[in-house]
């Protein structure tokens, strides 16, 4: 008995619908789809590879797939689809790579590709998932620029800092009738500079680490030190 639509086996209505949401996914894809044969022909694409590459469906099925490939990467590109087509696995093409593709008019752009394969009907077929990422090659030049600028800029208030810092050892050091002394809360020295500390024979580097009350006498320490925190 014929099968009609009111007969019609509930399995074969779940085949149809399961083609028509599989037929669904592939031409509403947001990246590029590309299905190769095993010799490498372009079989079946999706809108979004048309738009990509700007070539109709009409003129790129039938096609080698190295028409998308730029003139200087076609003879690698043979020799590596020959090789995943034999060996064919799930992957990503061109790992640490940067992967180029051409459009119709020529000009090229930077895509990711991941490759992966599948049979039907006993003939072998790869498929390939194709994001154009220039809006991302854009984003890491410039985040790349400004990492460059901003590592110029530390280097040049790095500099000014260090001529800074000599100049102001320079004044300190040549400090008139006495001498500049930095401590810290435990009135540890942590700068020292200045003539009297020459006149004294006494260098900065001597002092830097040492405790300023324990060159005190014992006598006066305790009125020293009230005085210094009250500061």
């Amino acid at each position: 008995m014929p099968m009609t639509p009111d007969n019609q086996s509930p399995l074969l209505e779940i085949e149809v619908k399961f083609d028509h949401i599989c037929e669904a996914l592939f031409s509403s894809a947001a990246e590029g789809l590309l299905v190769v044969d095993r010799k490498g022909t372009i079989k079946l694409l999706n809108i979004r590879a048309e738009e990509m590459f700007g070539y109709s469906k009409e003129e790129m099925q039938g096609q080698p797939v190295e028409i998308l490939v730029p003139d200087a990467f076609k003879a690698a590109h043979v020799r590596n689809k020959e090789g995943y087509l034999q060996h064919p696995t799930r992957r990503s093409m061109g790992i640490g790579l940067d992967l180029s593709a051409r459009r119709k008019d020529g000009s090229t752009f930077p895509v990711e590709i991941s490759l992966n394969h599948f049979e039907s009907d006993g003939e072998q077929f790869a498929m390939a998932l194709i994001s154009d990422i220039t809006r991302r090659k854009v984003v890491e030049e410039q985040l790349a620029k400004l990492n460059e600028e901003l590592e110029g800029r530390v280097q040049d208030r790095t500099r000014e800092l260090r001529e800074s810092q000599h100049l102001y050892s320079v004044i300190a050091r040549n400090f008139p009738n006495g001498s500049i002394n930095v401590f810290d809360r435990d009135f540890n020295y942590i700068f020292a500079e200045g003539r009297e500390l020459f006149r004294m024979g006494v260098t900065s580097d001597q002092l830097v680490g040492t405790n300023y009350l324990a060159r005190l006498s014992p006598l006066v320490r305790e009125t020293v030190a009230s005085r210094l925190k009250t500061v």
